[in-house]
């Protein structure tokens, strides 16, 4: 084994010594799907998952700043960067399901939904519009997805305050930390003359992190021994964009409106 010459200091020894030494976590949490009825068409989904480690432009679904494990690391360390965020679609009805739905008086649209990536934020919640992202791409709606949303730093030494996590918004923008992947579906299963459905199914979310420098701040020390941690302030944020009453009903091709007739309009 080769030695160290006296005088020098390996790469992590001089990182330590600079406070940048790097540790790399993934944080995981999950939610449940639940369509809720649209303006215009029968029920929807539309969910937004974003690596913006802040605020972000939109309400995000599982959104980083409200797991409790980001609040815990952001106090001991100084600096941090968002690597990916992976979300994996688990429906939770089968082909066995959906062909017993239709012979018993439930209404169903297209059977699909939708998972798309944007650099700037979620995409509009129109099937058309959807379908002209090169990054869009079709589930059966009895069929689990997968996608991920990487960060390219391209060598840069750009990292983010712990304890500003919303600080300059540019670089952030720039980056594309406030892109991410969108998950839509129109005219799921459902009884008819009913407002109200049933969880359809789960989405497990994962973000992929990097910190340096460690901070402790907020951890204070107990004479029992114990340690108490400052509270975060966890904001609560809707997990399902509103839908937009303005869309026009033509958008959804192959959907049902609210009385269950077929939309069957395309445009270009």
């Amino acid at each position: 084994m080769r030695k160290m010459r006296k005088g020098k200091k390996s790469g992590l020894a001089k990182a330590r010594a600079a406070n940048k030494d790097v540790h790399s976590f993934v944080l995981k949490t999950q939610t449940v799907l639940v369509p809720v009825q649209g303006a215009l068409v029968s029920n929807y989904m539309n969910v937004f998952l974003s690596p913006a480690p802040g605020d972000g432009a939109n309400a995000q679904t599982c959104a980083l700043k409200l797991s409790t494990e980001f609040a815990l690391y952001k106090q001991m360390f100084d600096q941090f960067r968002v690597k990916s965020v992976s979300i994996k679609v688990v429906p939770k009805i089968t082909q066995v399901d959906a062909s017993a739905l239709l012979t018993s008086g439930v209404t169903v649209g297209r059977g699909v939904y939708y998972t798309v990536i944007d650099r700037d934020g979620p995409v509009p919640s129109s099937i058309s519009a959807i379908k002209k992202y090169a990054s869009s791409k079709t589930h059966p709606m009895t069929k689990s997805a997968r996608r991920t949303y990487r960060i390219s730093y391209d060598g840069k030494d750009q990292w983010f305050d712990c304890q500003n996590p919303n600080a300059i918004e540019d670089v952030q923008k720039s980056l594309g930390l406030w892109g991410g992947i969108s998950v839509y579906g129109e005219s799921f299963p459902e009884v008819g003359n009913t407002v109200t459905n049933d969880s359809w199914g789960d989405l497990e979310v994962e973000y992929s992190l990097v910190f340096r420098g460690k901070a402790l701040v907020g951890i204070t020390p107990n004479l029992d021994g114990s340690v108490t941690l400052a509270q975060p302030d966890l904001e609560t944020l809707d997990p399902v964009t509103v839908f937009q009453a303005t869309d026009g009903i033509n958008l959804h091709l192959g959907s049902i409106d609210l009385s269950g007739n077929p939309i069957n309009v395309d445009v270009a």
